[in-house]
């Protein structure tokens, strides 16, 4: 089994904003299987299925962002899983948005909602699909008012592929193929 949270903010304002790009990827992995079951608890939304012949769980938490890890913590527990079995979907300004890069393992590099994971499991060895957010003109003294606004227009054809190359990965990490993923996109 395979745990698989997106990071993102709850609250309906942000609902589309470019620091929700883990809660859409998940939206948009959820939105592929037929058979699957949406469930609520406390701290977080879960999906329950399977992708590959795989069973999974996916969910967002209903934390804020910095608190996502208690929520992983929580469904780590419920289902007798480990950070092994984890993969966290989140946006990355370092990387040029409609790509993604994989990692096994690491720190947080800033983010904060992977800090938070990183803090409750106090562990590192989870795996991680970065979606990038990076545009040529962006501006670090503009990094709050970015990442809380809403893809634009021309942004979405982006969105789009970055979204359609997560998926891929996962199901070629659900597969057993996590090195090979990694060579294909992380080009």
């Amino acid at each position: 089994m395979k745990i698989v949270v997106g990071l993102g903010n709850p609250e309906p304002q942000y609902q589309l904003t470019r620091h929700n790009f883990g809660f859409l990827a998940v939206d948009y992995i959820v939105a592929g299987i037929s058979s699957i079951r949406e469930k609520e608890e406390s701290l977080y939304v879960y999906y329950e299925g399977e992708i590959e012949g795989e069973r999974v769980v996916l969910f967002k938490p209903t934390t804020y962002m910095n608190r996502s890890g208690i929520a992983v913590k929580e469904v780590l527990g419920k289902y007798g899983c480990s950070e092994g079995d984890l993969i966290v979907l989140y946006d990355d300004i370092d990387i040029e948005l409609g790509k993604i890069r994989l990692r096994m393992e690491g720190g947080s590099s800033g983010h904060k909602g992977v800090q938070s994971i990183i803090d409750h499991l106090q562990k590192e060895g989870f795996v991680r699909i970065r979606l990038g957010l990076k545009r040529g003109d962006f501006k670090p003294e503009d990094l709050t008012s970015y990442v809380l606004a809403e893809f634009t227009e021309e942004e979405k054809p982006l969105v789009e592929r970055a979204l359609d190359l997560a998926e891929k990965a996962l199901i070629r990490i659900l597969r057993g193929n996590l090195l090979q993923a990694m060579n294909i996109f992380n080009q």
